[in-house]
């Protein structure tokens, strides 16, 4: 990443002081202040070329590195024994020379073994304001009565699922930088990162692993918007999978059937209005130990005990898996309950019904109640439960079976 933009987001975005980034970037704070009043984007300082005598031998001896690099440790030549290698060959230079290149070569090696062996892990959560993500997509539309392909760019927050589309004749950087500057007013912000994949307008060209040399023009608009920018991998689309998901599902919701529209300011103008209306049918992610995170997983843990009884096994077979059932369906209670489990003659559950809600501490019963939804559902016999709140950490349950 860029030392200044990591200076900028330090500095703008973080609020770490001057004194702070001079400790970690070894800068003086004069060369600090310089660069943040500064509109570059990365100091660059020309370093003249300066030829070595191992440049030309550096072939041979990576090649040597990976035939020594698939033999065990103990058979391994050493560096300096490299080094006594290439003075037969008639290499002048020094061994510090050679053993600089060795170590180059084997980081590099394992970084490249870090990206692509062990794989790259892409979390899958994300909290407020932490990251957005973005790609381009080739949609048709109907444009002065002229059916047009137009490159379409996807914008959305990672967290709220919040996306702003919006249409271009092509994918320029004018275009790229347009389409962020509308996304960040149209979400209200900014955050802290940006998954992009390794579009030509942002990365020129791709080392191995997550090195990347980012376009200038596009570091200059990061820098600016003091955001991170993450590339995913070549060919792993599943790294920004929220955004591959809605390409696919703008095509539905937004380009079928073709909307038609005299120029591309309409175009956009109602696209915006589109997708600003469908935010409120979006669920919102979760932050992990959020409320919503545990109501979430309680409701699921109900919705897969209460899967195990839609079966075709009698209910009352399997005695263990009916406590765990409606245990997780009243034990986080906050009142006592009535419920009621109705029965076929094969004891197969035919419904679960809380037949009444009471207090913290009593619930009402009434028999003909009872008897008359029984009878509704044609049931042959009954399951009554009620729950008891005497503790909150230890709920007991009651449990009859009547016929």
């Amino acid at each position: 990443m860029a030392l200044l933009s990591v200076i900028r987001r330090w500095h703008f975005r973080e609020g770490v002081p001057i004194r702070e980034i001079e400790r970690r970037t070894g800068l003086s704070r004069n060369t600090i202040r310089r660069y943040l009043r500064s509109e570059m984007v990365e100091p660059r300082f020309k370093v003249p070329a300066r030829p070595s005598k191992l440049d030309r031998f550096a072939h041979k001896l990576s090649d040597w590195l990976r035939v020594e690099a698939g033999k065990s440790r103990k058979q391994r030549r050493t560096a300096r024994q490299m080094h006594a290698d290439l003075v037969v060959l008639g290499y002048e230079g020094s061994y510090e020379r050679v053993a600089a290149f060795v170590r180059a070569w084997k980081g590099d090696r394992q970084r490249e073994a870090q990206a692509s062996g062990r794989g790259t892990f892409v979390p899958l959560v994300f909290g407020p304001g932490e990251a957005f993500q973005f790609d381009w997509s080739e949609d048709w539309a109907i444009l002065g009565g002229e059916r047009i392909k137009l490159q379409v760019a996807h914008t959305k927050l990672s967290h709220s699922r919040a996306f702003i589309v919006r249409a271009y004749p092509l994918q320029t950087h004018e275009m790229l930088f347009d389409a962020m500057t509308r996304a960040f007013r149209v979400l209200g912000g900014v955050p802290r990162r940006g998954i992009f994949d390794n579009m030509k307008t942002a990365v020129d060209r791709i080392g191995s692993g997550k090195a990347r040399q980012v376009n200038a023009r596009f570091a200059a608009m990061a820098s600016h918007y003091l955001f991170e920018p993450e590339f995913c991998n070549p060919a792993s689309g599943w790294e920004k999978g929220q955004i591959e998901k809605n390409v696919q599902d703008a095509r539905r919701r937004l380009w079928q059937p073709l909307p038609n529209f005299s120029d591309l300011d309409g175009l956009n103008a109602w696209l915006e209005e589109r997708c600003i209306e469908q935010w409120s049918q979006i669920a919102h992610g979760l932050v992990p130990g959020s409320v919503a995170g545990l109501k979430l997983i309680l409701a699921s843990s109900q919705r897969f005990a209460r899967d195990r009884l839609d079966s075709d096994q009698p209910l009352l077979s399997s005695w263990s898996e009916l406590l765990d059932y409606v245990r997780s369906q009243m034990a986080y209670e906050s009142i006592e309950q009535f419920r009621i489990l109705f029965l076929d003659k094969k004891n197969r559950l035919i419904a679960d019904e809380v037949q009444q809600k009471g207090t913290v501490d009593h619930t009402p019963v009434y028999p003909r109640e009872v008897l008359k939804r029984s009878l509704e559902l044609g049931a042959t016999a009954l399951i009554l439960v009620h729950n008891h709140l005497k503790a909150m950490s230890s709920i007991p349950l009651d449990h009859a079976l009547a016929r």
